[in-house]
């Protein structure tokens, strides 16, 4: 997937769990060409780095395993499917520092859409 299509699938994810795009000034309507628009003007950073877009993208669940374990040979957390070692206790946080940090913020987004 291009960029354009990890960020706009993200988008429609999170405003169909409820996401508002008018808290970071998008409009209410979740069209293409919103979601072009936001994604063509405006930093990446505003929208995917945003706390609400991420609590919508992962959801505000715990991990089913607990933060400093490593799930290596151990089930992917039930909420949101990661795998790996857990650092923060919610999926939702857990991702965005992830995504932060990684190196291609974009590709880390499009890697963990699903889960």
């Amino acid at each position: 997937m291009t960029d354009s299509e990890i960020l706009t699938k993200a988008i429609q994810g999170a405003v169909r769990n409820g996401w508002d795009p008018m808290t970071v000034g998008g409009s209410t309507k979740c069209t293409p060409e919103a979601v072009l628009h936001w994604i063509r003007d405006w930093p990446n950073e505003r929208i995917v780095y945003n706390h609400d877009f991420a609590k919508a993208l992962w959801g505000e669940d715990e991990h089913t395993a607990s933060p400093g374990m490593d799930s290596y040979g151990a089930e992917p957390c039930e909420n949101c499917g990661y795998e790996g070692e857990i650092v923060q206790p919610y999926c939702w946080h857990h991702h965005l520092m992830r995504m932060v940090i990684a190196e291609d913020p974009i590709a880390y987004l499009g890697e963990h859409l699903d889960g």
